[in-house]
Parts: structure tokens; C-alpha cells; sequence
């Protein structure tokens, strides 16, 4: 038969094992989270961004050349990371258009 001080430390070891689970999971659930939503604004942060290499993106296809000459009249760019600015902050002070 146990007694009630056996039974006491029983508990009380459980409960500890309970406490330490419950904060494990808490910390991974918490994790889940914040990537689960980094992961959903990312792409609106990336749609956010606006080219400064002042071209159009164009990838030429059959409708642009009619007899193997080009008449679509764009020059042919795919944007890389050198078209954005480097930083993702707010910029201050920055000319738009001739304005400040």
C-alpha cells in the first residue's frame, strides 16, 4: 500500500513532467506561428517592391516577331534583385518624379 507522502512525490514529479510539456509545446505552437505568418506576408512584401531599373518586364514570344522581324517594339528584360533597392525599409527623403 502506498502512502500519502509516496503518493504526494508521484504527483507533484507529474505534474512537474505536465508543466515542462505544456511549455515545450507552447514554444513550438509559438513558432508555427510567426512562420506561418512571415510565410503569408512574404509574398505581399516581395508584390510591394518596385522596380528602379525604369524598364518594363517583357519576355518576347511568338506574338512579337511577325516574318522572324520584331514588332512588339520592347526590348526584352526579366527583373533581377539589381532592379529593387537594396533596402526593404521605409526610405525617407527619397526623389519621386522630380519632388521631394
Amino acid at each position: 500500500m502506498e502512502n500519502i507522502f509516496t503518493r504526494a512525490a508521484r504527483v507533484i514529479k507529474e505534474h512537474r513532467l505536465t508543466r515542462r510539456w505544456k511549455r515545450v509545446i507552447s514554444v513550438l505552437a509559438a513558432a508555427v506561428v510567426f512562420c506561418t505568418t512571415y510565410a503569408l506576408i512574404l509574398p505581399a512584401m516581395t508584390a510591394e517592391r518596385q522596380p528602379i531599373c525604369g524598364m518594363e518586364a517583357h519576355t518576347h514570344t511568338e506574338e512579337c516577331f511577325e516574318n522572324g522581324i520584331q514588332v512588339c517594339g520592347k526590348e526584352e528584360h526579366v527583373h533581377t534583385e539589381e532592379c529593387y533597392p537594396k533596402s526593404r525599409g521605409l526610405t525617407v527623403g527619397v526623389i519621386v518624379g522630380g519632388q521631394s
